[in-house]
This record gives structure tokens, sequence and C-alpha cells, in this order.
């Protein structure tokens, strides 16, 4: 369909490069574009529609989130395609050469403060990353792997547990500020995140609810060691469409998945729950057959709910 300036999703999506799929959803959760619609209630994109949309897909792929370029003007969009014309674009969750050597530096000066037991100093290098990297790149290529990094040195007993309990103070509090900064549309679906019981760690379900943020979702964060039936309570009263729950240290298989099997139980199974962080490759045939989602990583996890 291509007619006086009327175009299909099929061929804006080829035009833009965006699948079908996120041209719907930038437009329900972000308003990005307003097409008309047909007789027949097909969507009908004109051409100033696909310029804007080309612009945004370039933003989001220099690192820029959808959920905070959504509002912007055509003209400011262009200025921030001119910041990123020096480079070819990369993708929002992806690192050039540079800046992964940049993430790693920032890993290892975290790592020295967290063993010099230095909370300030370690807030301090965590805001500056915060302000040279996009979140996605934060997120995915520091907070991750010094977390990771924290744990295999405790393991190993490069580090104390006081070492591990400050770097989790002050990264949950970083995290948590991170989050309630975070703008979402009043429209956006609601996701509650949390971690089950017997989880105490809360870096990866806080990295979970960002992700969720910019995806597009309203992450509803409830915190630590949370029972199956008040995950479940969670969802109905707020009427969230889905759970993602973070398993952060080594399980007790039989036990997570009686938890597991009692939340799928207790919500509507148009609810979609995730599970993910480590140890969780033993959890999945266990958990496949109940309806719930192990998520490998958060590139997987953002794509699905892109997806819902």
């Amino acid at each position: 369909m291509k007619n006086d300036d009327c175009y299909s999703i099929r061929y804006v999506s080829k035009q833009t490069g965006l699948k079908s799929h996120t041209l719907r959803t930038w437009e329900k959760r972000y308003s990005v574009v307003a097409p008309r619609r047909t007789e027949t209630n097909r969507r009908v994109y004109n051409s100033v529609d696909i310029y804007r949309l080309q612009l945004l897909k370039k933003a989001v792929e220099s690192g820029h989130a959808i959920s905070y370029i959504a509002s912007l003007e055509n003209k400011e969009l262009v200025g921030l395609s001119f910041q990123t014309t020096e480079q070819p674009p990369k993708a929002a969750n992806e690192a050039s050469c540079s800046d992964a050597n940049d993430c790693g530096d920032i890993v290892t000066e975290a790592l020295g403060h967290v063993a010099n037991l230095d909370p300030n100093a370690l807030e301090k290098a965590l805001e500056r990353a915060a302000v040279s990297l996009s979140r996605p790149q934060l997120l995915n290529c520091v907070i991750q792997p010094l977390f990771r990094k924290i744990g295999e040195q405790w393991a190993s007993g490069q580090l104390k547990i006081i070492n591990e309990h400050m770097a989790s103070i002050v990264i949950r509090s970083f995290l948590l500020d991170m989050l309630r900064t975070v703008v979402v549309a009043e429209t956006s679906p609601k996701i509650v995140v949390a971690a089950p019981v017997g989880q105490w760690h809360e870096t990866g379900a806080l990295v979970v609810a960002l992700t969720a943020a910019e995806s597009g979702w309203r992450p509803l964060y409830f915190g630590p060691n949370l029972p199956a039936e008040e995950i479940a309570a969670a969802v109905e009263m707020t009427v969230a469409k889905a759970i993602a729950l973070s398993i952060s240290h080594r399980i007790e298989i039989a036990s997570i998945v009686r938890e597991l099997r009692k939340l799928r139980n207790y919500c509507d199974h148009q609810v979609q729950i995730y599970v993910g962080g480590h140890g969780i490759a033993e959890l999945k045939p266990r958990i496949d057959p109940i309806g719930v989602r192990c998520i490998e990583n958060v590139e997987k996890f953002r794509a699905e709910l892109e997806a819902l």
C-alpha cells in the first residue's frame, strides 16, 4: 500500500529498519507518531512519520533511551544525530572498543574503592560513569560486571564480607536514586519487580527495574525476600501485566520451584513471569512447563518486554 503519501506499516518497517512490533510499541507507549487508520483499522503513515521514525531510530542506536527522546521535536532529534556523526551509530546496549576500555577502567577503579572500604569514592566513581555513559552501558558494562567481580573476589578470599556489604549498600542507593528519576508515561504497562524468598541481594532486581523502564514499562519495585503470595498480591492490587524476579546467588532448586509454581497458580495466566540471575540455567527445565520464563541476560529481557 503506497498511494498519495500513504504507507503501510510493512513499508515503513522496511524504510526505517524498525520491526513492526517496535513501531506499534513506540506508538502505544510514547505516541512518537500518530498514523491515520483506514476503514478496516489498518495504520496509514505519511512521509513526515517516516522521517521522524528514522531520526528516533538513529538516536536510539546512538545510545539514547526512547523513553527520554520520544517527546523531542524533530529539530532536537537532528541535534542528537549531529552529536554522533563522527562515528558509526551503535546499539543502545553495545559499546565501542573505546567505550569498553572506559568501562573496564571504571570497574577497576570501583573495585579499588570497594577493597579500600571507601563508600564516598565508590559513589563518586559511579556518578561520573552515569554522566559519561548511556544508561544501558552503565547497567550492562559497569554495574553488572562490577558486582560479578566483587562476588568472585569475595569467593576467592580477596575481599571480606564487609567489603561486599559496603558495595551493596552504595550500589543499591545509587540504583534506587536512578529509579526514582525515571519518567514513564501514565499509560505504560506495569511490571512488578522483586527478589523471591531467600534472595536478599537487590542489585539484580534494580537493574531489571531500570531495564523495564527503558523499555517503556512502569516498574513497581518491592525489594528482596518476598514470598509468592505477597508478589501475587502486588500484581492484583496494581493490575500489573508482568512480574520480573531476580535470583542473585546460589539457590535451593526445589524451594524456588515451589515458590514459582505457587506464584503461577496465584496469578492470572495472562500475567507473564520472568526469572533471571545466576544459576537459572538449572531452573529452566523445571519451570518452563509451569509457564515461567528464564531470562539469561538483560538484552533478552528487553526484547521480551518490547514484544509483549
